[in-house]
């Protein structure tokens, strides 16, 4: 069928039948993509229609004379969400183009360009924590890692979830605890998008710090699931994307769960044990990456440039809080301790497991300028031969 006799189709039909019908057909476009040898120009073509039929029949953004529409109201937003919901949870082509076809529809519904279209974005994919749509979130997953879980993209996703299940109504926050067993591939990237948020966000005085009740959540996401933080990097995304797509580089939560744990004494006056539990948790899994990335291709598990910029934050406020106190590095402030003590272990099972990949020497030139607390040289020295 021509792409204006699919569009003459497509108009005579009520909304949201439109958006049912205009899904089967964008699908079929994404298939025919993947599973027929069609040259180049018809690849295009194909792609061309499948973004036109998006933008008139699902989204309603403009009408047959391509100019801009009114936004859909309330009730038509929710009906769209049902649709896409739907279709996603039931309707997915699983024999023909398989999970390259469902991605490769939900990346062409929502590119992270479109801010309108992220929005919604947010509103649909609580609606799958809550529903249990396991394609939805894969799917959400994998778009995440592809635009990158510490994109603006990924970090505004990660805030709506957080407003929806922890400030908007915080007793469905228990529709979160069962995601890890679930959907190990979206769980992980959102949780370095959360990771990436709080004691980074805010001022320099005053950093974004989770909640108490977001703060649980995540500890016992980590201490329960010792491979969540390695979901990424050996999730095997190369038959999951659109035809030609490459896999982008996958992100672990480590250094951003470790940020949490070692700044937090330094911002927080009250002791919470969760911290200390969720420094553990992270401590143990680190210990287990040769068991879950037993390959030297999986072995980029931290990054030294974001291990430096950690280093680098934590001894800012560490000079700002010494600043003008004559205090000796054996008798430092208990906090100040507890953070550089927590600084070392993260460093030290960073090093022995072998997981730091990047340029390590501005991180070594970076450390060198911490207060010397015991731990902390013996790890450098024990380590010198890389330094």
């Amino acid at each position: 069928m021509s792409s204006d006799s699919t569009k003459q189709v497509l108009r005579k039909l009520e909304f949201p039948l439109c958006v049912k019908e205009a899904l089967s057909r964008i699908e079929q476009l994404c298939v025919a993509n993947i599973i027929q040898n069609v040259e180049r120009i018809q690849t295009i073509k194909q792609t061309d229609l499948a973004m036109e039929l998006i933008t008139e029949f699902v989204f309603c953004e403009v009408d047959r004379r391509s100019m801009k529409k009114k936004k859909l109201n309330h009730i038509q937003e929710m009906q769209l969400l049902e649709v896409l919901s739907d279709y996603f949870a039931y309707n997915h082509n699983t024999t023909l183009g398989g999970d390259a076809a469902r991605n490769t529809v939900f990346m062409s519904l929502f590119p992270h360009t479109y801010v309108e279209r992220c929005q919604l974005l947010v509103k649909l994919v609580s609606i799958a924590v809550c529903t249990n749509n396991i394609p939805l979130l894969s799917a959400t997953g994998v778009l995440m890692q592809q635009i990158g879980c510490t994109s603006k993209f990924s970090i505004e996703l990660a805030k709506g979830l957080i407003n929806d299940y922890f400030t908007l109504l915080p007793e469905s926050s228990i529709k979160l605890h069962d995601l890890p067993s679930k959907a190990p591939l979206f769980t992980a990237n959102f949780l370095t998008a959360l990771a990436e948020i709080y004691f980074t966000a805010g001022t320099e005085d005053n950093p974004l710090i989770p909640s108490n009740s977001l703060l649980n959540i995540i500890t016992e996401w980590v201490s329960e699931n010792n491979s969540l933080c390695y979901a990424a990097l050996t999730s095997n995304l190369l038959h999951s994307l659109p035809m030609g797509g490459i896999p982008m580089p996958a992100i672990t939560p480590f250094v951003g769960l470790f940020k949490w744990c070692v700044l937090a004494p330094l911002y927080i006056d009250e002791d919470n044990v969760n911290y200390a539990k969720l420094h553990l948790s992270a401590l143990e899994s680190l210990l287990d990456s040769q068991i879950y990335c037993p390959s030297a291709s999986q072995r980029n598990v931290v990054s030294a440039q974001q291990l430096t910029f950690l280093v680098t934050v934590c001894h800012e406020k560490i000079e700002k809080i010494l600043k003008g106190v004559e205090i000796d590095v054996e008798n430092l402030f208990p906090y100040v301790q507890l953070a550089l003590e927590r600084l070392a272990q993260f460093v030290q099972v960073a090093l022995h497991t072998n997981s730091i990949y990047g340029s390590k020497q501005e991180f070594f030139n970076r450390l060198r300028n911490l207060p010397k607390i015991r731990l902390l040289r013996i790890t450098m020295s024990r380590h010198k031969e890389i330094i």
